[in-house]
């Protein structure tokens, strides 16, 4: 993070600095990394004092007859955003100390849930049944058109050999899905088509998913609002979603964090300290159930691959990944029941058998090709 150069809170996130997924850090010492972390966080806050008269004049005004479109004031609003960021340092230094206990109570007070409860926009997204996801293998062994077991997550006799993942940790199965093959090839970091196994899935019912992407600031336009409705509610809305994604823009900017690490199996990773205090929290939500977000299913976010520029030139849709944790452990197949009845799957496509001529500039046919 660092100086956007604007003068509204739309200007600041919009900034270069402020794009997400953050760029690639290269250091792998832990203490370099929470200097980082720490020169961002003060960055940030900087921006918005020094823009603090003009932080909300994105917002249209209206005549005085018209209710009051927001009542908080910038200084309020930066002093609950301080707050957050005092929090997440702790996170990391009790995590880093070894007390993870410490490091969830601290990110329970965050309170995250607030982000998705009474959601205002896309918070949260409910995927209707029918939809099309893909798991995508690479594997010099080959795997049988109705094997799609072997594709499936990790099965519970094998969790031994499960790693730590940007949403799961060590020994706990989770399924990671692509929106599309290509997400999950980049995820691979596949640069060919030799030796893939893709299997698509369908979901038979309705799934529920905490929006872990980056606001697109494109989707809001308050002219066009202002001048085609005069509607201070919807203005009132729009403003309200951006000032909720500033509020946790830092929570955000430490999710889309990737360091380059030079060895492939790296077993500890700090970037996904608080990516995995996400998936903590998410199942301690579903095991309580009192909360209006415990029949969530799992977490959408964008691909780490996804190029840094706010969606220009690009399909969001096409760059998104999700992550279910498993609900169950005991199985006869290994494999969780409730993820299993939850999906239809196709038969397995393995390109070294099925296509050999099929490029990766031709991947919309290989999904064409999955029926379920």
């Amino acid at each position: 993070m660092g100086s956007s150069g604007g003068n509204t809170l739309i200007d600041i996130l919009k900034g270069n600095n402020y794009k997400l997924p953050a760029d690639t850090f290269s250091e792998t010492d832990p203490i370099k990394f929470i200097d980082h972390l720490n020169r961002s966080f003060d960055n940030y806050i900087d921006d918005l004092r020094t823009h603090s008269k003009s932080l909300f004049e994105f917002i249209p005004k209206f005549d005085a007859s018209q209710p009051k479109l927001l009542s908080i004031r910038p200084e309020i609003f930066i002093k609950e955003v301080e707050e957050i960021i005092n929090n997440i340092k702790l996170v990391y230094k009790y995590f880093l100390k070894g007390d993870i206990k410490s490091a969830q109570e601290y990110f329970d007070t965050l309170n995250f849930e607030d982000y998705f409860i009474d959601p205002i926009g896309d918070e949260i997204i409910t995927i209707n049944h029918g939809n099309s996801f893909y798991r995508v293998r690479k594997s010099d062994d080959i795997i049988k058109p109705k094997e799609w077991e072997k594709m499936f997550h990790l099965p519970f006799n094998l969790r031994h050999i499960i790693s730590t993942q940007r949403y799961s940790v060590q020994g706990l199965p989770c399924l990671y899905m692509g929106k599309t093959v290509d997400v999950c090839l980049k995820e691979l970091k596949l640069s060919s088509l030799e030796n893939i196994k893709i299997l698509k899935l369908e979901n038979t019912i309705n799934l529920k998913f905490i929006n872990l992407k980056p606001l697109d600031f494109s989707q809001f336009n308050f002219s066009e609002i202002e001048e085609a409705n005069n509607n201070p509610a919807s203005i009132k809305k729009n403003a309200a979603r951006i000032l909720k994604y500033a509020k946790y823009y830092p929570i955000f900017y430490c999710l889309y964090q990737k360091i380059n690490y030079q060895t492939e199996n790296t077993t500890f990773k700090i970037d996904y300290i608080l990516t995995q205090m996400v998936l903590f929290w998410l199942m301690n939500l579903r095991n309580t159930g009192n909360t209006d977000l415990s029949d969530t299913s799992g977490i959408m976010y964008l691909s780490m691959f996804c190029k840094n520029n706010h969606y220009v030139n690009q399909n969001v849709s096409d760059n998104l990944n999700f992550a279910i944790p498993v609900y169950s452990t005991s199985t006869n197949d290994g494999h969780c029941s409730t993820l299993n009845g939850w999906f239809k799957k196709s038969q397995v496509y393995d390109h070294n058998i099925m296509a050999n001529n099929i490029s990766k500039s031709n991947l919309d046919y290989i999904e064409d090709l999955l029926d379920v």
